[in-house]
């Protein structure tokens, strides 16, 4: 499942509703209740909401939100579906196809989705998050007459990097440079920023280690990366977490694009963008998730996130 937030974006002067994306996707829905006009062609593809509706979740503190859930899918026209014997004991078996039922066609996975004003979580499935956000765009765009461009699912802000670093601290930070371009770059720079800082002190602390005295040595590291992994569970840790997180957040108010740092709980932060997600096993018939069941966990995640104040406005 992963969190991302809406917005709308200033192009030309198109006018957009002064609604937010649950409100825009509302009022869409009620005005085309047939599922065939919330069609939209992508490619090669064509893509539905196939399930749409109108649903409410309780948060921690036991107040009662409003939320829309979605479920949306591809389907080919002309496709046939894969089969093999079941059961079967055979370590090979043949493998066949089948045709739709008659005026049918198969639908093939999809991805379902919670929206709460601006705040949208998704559990892809056969259709990842760019196909998803990508179908709401244009169904949006197709009934307000504006251009898909004008909207967004932006990563989140700096304050939300540092509420999850503190939240579930860091494990692992990824400098994203080899010690030899760095050394030469360092040369031009009087206002170092963190991860020049640790870059340095690496590259001095390996010159010590191989007794090298001169600069041109350094030219041997020119293939090492470098990255911060840490143990906390060691006894004679010389670090704290408070003191890992300290150093998460100075990456983070550096605005210094090439860094990732990786919490304990996976989650990914990198300069351009904040990956808040988490993995879950889906109850599923064949390539198609039990709708039911995903729209539970994306209300459960939605409250787990909102408690620990990562989704605060």
């Amino acid at each position: 499942m992963y969190y991302h937030r809406f917005s709308w974006i200033d192009i030309g002067d198109e006018k957009k509703p002064d609604l937010n994306l649950q409100e825009t996707l509302k009022k869409i829905l009620e005005s085309k209740t047939n599922t065939l006009l919330r069609k939209i062609n992508m490619d090669d593809k064509e893509s539905y909401i196939t399930k749409s509706e109108f649903s409410k979740l309780v948060n921690d503190k036991r107040e009662e939100k409003d939320i829309l859930l979605l479920h949306i899918a591809f389907y080919e026209p002309t496709s046939t579906a894969n089969t093999v014997p079941s059961p079967s004991e055979e370590i090979t078996v043949e493998i066949d196809s089948i045709e739709p039922p008659k005026n049918q066609n198969w639908m093939d996975g999809g991805a379902c989705i919670l929206v709460y004003e601006n705040d949208i979580i998704s559990c892809p499935c056969t259709m990842g998050n760019s196909a998803a956000f990508k179908h709401l765009k244009l169904l949006i765009a197709d009934n307000f007459n504006l251009n898909a461009s004008c909207m967004r699912f932006m990563p989140t802000a700096n304050e939300d990097k540092i509420k999850l670093i503190n939240k579930e601290g860091v494990s692992y930070i990824d400098l994203n440079l080899n010690l030899y371009k760095a050394s030469l770059e360092y040369a031009k720079l009087k206002d170092r920023k963190t991860k020049d800082q640790i870059a340095l002190g690496i590259i001095d602390a390996l010159k010590s280690l191989f007794n090298r005295n001169d600069d041109t040595d350094i030219r041997e590291l020119a293939n090492m990366k470098v990255g911060l992994t840490f143990n906390l569970n060691n006894e004679n840790k010389q670090i704290s977490s408070k003191q890992l997180c300290e150093l998460g957040t100075a990456f983070i108010n550096d605005e210094k694009e090439g860094y990732s740092i990786k919490t304990q709980s996976g989650n990914t932060i990198t300069f351009d963008d904040l990956k808040i997600k988490k993995t879950i096993k889906v109850d599923r018939n064949g390539k198609t998730m039990n709708t039911r069941n995903a729209w539970n966990c994306l209300k459960n995640y939605y409250v787990e996130l909102e408690k620990s104040g990562i989704i605060d406005k």
